[in-house]
């Protein structure tokens, strides 16, 4: 959306959440239940010693809004288009396995910055 509108951020957020109403009937509350539910589900098997920081983050990420707009406020313009060509492509059943792979790869890439974040959350917590 961004490289669309260029610097306009108004018509950014605009056309972000036209996306997130014309999706919403594909992405309706259970397919999204669903997706976040198996990405939680991997990234607690994959992260068992970070349960406590892990629910920390799940409570302050508006993780529908974010499906639904295709994390266009996170990722660069190559992988969203990447990503909404998949999307555009799957069967229902398809996109929850889609969305649970890719928000799942992109949780992963995000490793190295957690412990960071995860002091600086402390040190907000404790302030």
């Amino acid at each position: 959306m961004s490289i669309i509108c260029e610097s306009n951020w108004i018509d950014t957020f605009w056309l972000t959440k036209v996306f997130d109403e014309l999706l919403s009937h594909i992405f309706t509350q259970n397919v999204l239940a669903e997706v976040v539910g198996n990405l939680k589900n991997q990234l607690i098997k994959a992260y068992a010693e970070m349960n406590d920081f892990n629910e920390l983050i799940w409570e302050n990420m508006p993780m529908n809004f974010w499906i639904r707009c295709g994390g266009a406020v996170v990722f660069d313009h190559e992988p969203l288009l990447n990503l909404w060509d998949k999307v555009c492509s799957s069967a229902d059943c398809g996109i929850i396995k889609l969305l649970s792979t890719v928000i799942y790869n992109y949780l992963i890439e995000l490793k190295p910055y957690l412990p960071r974040l995860q002091v600086i959350l402390s040190f907000a917590r404790n302030s």
